[in-house]
């Protein structure tokens, strides 16, 4: 029988995949998976947890369960394989066939699956919204695969338990979703901010924001993505950097790129002004003035990460200033 503290130490974890069956409605097979998650953790804290100090464990989980290996540094040139995707699915692991049009290739990380594969799993481990959009991986904004688009495998296990906990409180009638009701309710009596029609207001825009999919309802992986977001923006920026894939970080070189037109290697307010208008113009809109103004305001955020107020960002500033927007826009919306 393994040890008591090794037991102890793993507790966390079950619970948050025992939550995650809860939550998502998946009932199936729930206790023999359970079962087996177990005994896989057992072993891998064997293996490798043993010597690993407890304040060190949040970077543990970043190293082993991250979409892929970091890249050892950021200031170079990626370039990805012929493909940019595995030429396995992640899920049957079988082959692609040449040519093949069934591969639905992650925009984050280099996973690549067949669209059966991905429709047939739980709702536990991948949410519907993931599912109905994989058909957007070949347009610009892409498709984030089930793993990169769930924020939770960025926290601790802590901070996901504690996200579970507070969706089961606002969630009062336990049907596993949050309506516009049960969250004013929640903030009224949390921040008491729906005391007024200007709060009451700003918390209905608020569930409005978070609920997505727009079927007047949060979910809880649309909890989740929100939530998430606000404890990352807490994460220091080493930690941000580190959590970016090869493929973010190509997609953040060939934008800085752009920007950067005439090639010194530096972008600056005008540089950064003129790619966002150009970029703008590509949108249908009569009103010229708010497209502008888009660009005006996209130029001054990229330039707020000029810390030491030269007029210039370099290419590592640049990235530095993006890392959190780039690790939290992994979700698809």
């Amino acid at each position: 029988m393994a040890d008591k503290s090794l037991w102890d130490s793993f507790i966390p974890k079950a619970k948050v995949i025992g939550s995650f069956a809860k939550h998502c409605k998946d009932h199936n097979k729930e206790r023999a998976e359970l079962v087996k998650f177990v005994e896989h953790m057992v072993k891998d804290l064997k293996e490798d947890e043993e010597e690993i100090d407890i304040t060190e464990r949040y970077q543990f989980r970043v190293r082993k369960f991250s979409v892929v290996p970091v890249p050892k540094t950021r200031d170079v040139e990626y370039t990805l394989n012929k493909n940019g995707h595995d030429e396995y699915c992640f899920v049957c692991e079988e082959p692609f066939p040449h040519l093949s049009k069934d591969v639905y290739p992650c925009r984050v990380c280099t996973r690549a699956f067949h669209k059966n594969c991905v429709q047939l799993l739980k709702d536990s481990e991948c949410s519907q919204f993931d599912k109905v959009t994989m058909d957007r991986r070949h347009t610009n904004s892409g498709w984030s695969c089930y793993r990169c688009a769930n924020l939770s495998l960025l926290l601790t296990d802590k901070e996901t338990s504690t996200l579970f906990e507070i969706f089961d409180e606002i969630d009062s009638n336990n049907d596993s979703y949050i309506s516009q009701e049960e969250f004013v309710n929640y903030k009224n009596k949390t921040i008491h901010m729906a005391s007024t029609d200007s709060g009451k207001q700003q918390i209905v825009l608020q569930f409005k924001k978070i609920d997505t999919d727009k079927d007047g309802r949060i979910n809880w992986w649309e909890f989740l993505s929100h939530e998430a977001r606000l404890i990352l923006a807490k994460r220091s920026t080493d930690d941000l950097l580190d959590m970016l894939t090869e493929k973010e970080i190509v997609h953040a070189k060939a934008v800085f790129s752009h920007m950067d037109d005439d090639g010194d290697g530096l972008v600056t307010h005008t540089k950064a002004l003129t790619a966002y208008r150009n970029w703008y113009k590509r949108f249908d809109v009569t009103d010229s003035s708010t497209l502008s103004l888009h660009a005006d305001v996209a130029a001054k955020m990229v330039m707020d990460h000029d810390k030491k107020n030269k007029g210039t960002l370099t290419w590592v500033e640049f990235l530095t200033g993006q890392a959190l927007y780039i690790v939290c826009g992994r979700p698809n919306l």
